[in-house]
């Protein structure tokens, strides 16, 4: 997450969607909350509940929120190959050994096995309780 106070807007960073190379690009615009940093990937409701009111009270106005969204396939691809790297291999998360059909087929479940827990882009950004 940044706050790019200026503009009165909060970047959302999703998982697995470029957030990275976007925080690296507007990095210099961004407010330096210093040991009030809130966490990386701070979804919609957590923004809500935890920071909106502070931000807004910060700069008087209300603030608007902004994240980007990837093609769900290739999200899916992605987290695919980001569990199968051998630093968790032999760990619940792992993907090492499931093949991309059964592991699309997993996080489509009602609770799903650790390694295809991913969350959705939609309640990441939309998500209203």
């Amino acid at each position: 997450m940044l706050f790019l106070q200026d503009a009165g807007l909060v970047f959302l960073a999703m998982p697995k969607a470029a957030s990275q190379s976007i925080r690296k690009a507007l990095l210099p615009y961004a407010a330096d909350l210093g040991a009030e940093e809130p966490a990386r990937h701070i979804n919609i409701e957590m923004f809500n509940r935890d920071l909106r009111a502070r931000f807004e009270d910060r700069i008087g106005r209300r603030v608007e929120t902004f994240a980007v969204v990837r093609n769900p396939v290739e999200r899916l691809s992605s987290w695919h190959r980001y569990r199968q790297r051998p630093a968790i291999a032999g760990t619940p998360n792992s993907t090492r050994g499931i093949g991309f059909e059964a592991f699309v087929k997993a996080t489509l479940e009602p609770e799903p096995l650790p390694f295809a827990a991913l969350g959705t882009q939609d309640r990441f950004v939309s998500w209203d309780g």
